[in-house]
């Protein structure tokens, strides 16, 4: 399973889900190929209210994946989140 954060670099730095793979919304088509390339795997989108999150998963929809959930905003995590940019 994999988290995806579809935020901008800058709001992600903020703070992110841990294990979260950062891919921002406007860049999702052209980027998400190289890093989810099995298209059965289990990924969970999420931005900051949701509006992003629900654009990710009818554009990762369209290009195939077909085991993607919309989190909706960060808050319904309820854990730690790790800040920083993504390694």
């Amino acid at each position: 399973m994999i988290y995806l954060d579809v935020r901008t670099p800058e709001e992600y730095a903020e703070g992110y889900v841990p294990g979260a793979i950062n891919i921002p919304v406007q860049t999702l088509v052209e980027d998400v190929e190289s890093q989810i390339s099995d298209k059965s795997t289990e990924i969970q989108v999420y931005c900051r209210s949701g509006a992003r999150a629900e654009a990710a998963k009818q554009a990762l929809n369209s290009l195939g994946y077909s085991n993607v959930t919309n989190q909706g905003g960060i808050s319904w995590w309820d854990g730690e989140l790790n800040t920083g940019m993504q390694p």
